[in-house]
């Protein structure tokens, strides 16, 4: 592909306002906008850079939403330790604890938490620090 503007990754939720909850206020995502329209009501996320959005929608189909496997990551790599543990920080804070990965890949990168119907997220250290040395 050339060029695009930006990527939406889309998924299904029968918990929309703790989504919210989750996404706007744990992890802290920019909410750039919602809809509400032909039986879906919807949430849209900007990740940091903008170029890629979260949208987490809401049904009045019947739907499966939790997460098929812990296996289903939203991966953020941030550039320091520093970061991860101010991100562990502040889940915990909202009484959100680390998961075990299920792929010890992720084991010394950083830390895995769970959203409110069992999708994963992913904090770990940039790749590149990581082939440095940079560990958890």
């Amino acid at each position: 592909m050339e060029a695009w503007n930006y990527m939406r990754i889309a998924r299904p939720t029968n918990k929309l306002e703790e989504m919210r909850t989750f996404y706007e206020q744990v992890l802290k995502l920019e909410k750039i906008g919602e809809f509400n329209h032909n039986g879906y009501h919807g949430l849209l996320f900007g990740l940091p850079d903008q170029n890629v959005h979260l949208e987490l929608l809401q049904s009045e189909h019947k739907i499966t939403a939790e997460a098929p496997s812990e296996d289903h990551l939203l991966v953020f790599y941030l550039n320091s330790i520093e970061q991860i543990e101010a991100m562990r920080q502040q889940f915990e804070s909202h009484h959100i604890f680390p998961v075990a990965p299920i792929n010890p890949y992720w084991k010394d990168k950083g830390y895995t938490f769970e959203d409110p119907e069992g999708w994963r997220v992913v904090f770990c250290i940039d790749i590149k620090k990581y082939n440095q040395g940079e560990r958890m």
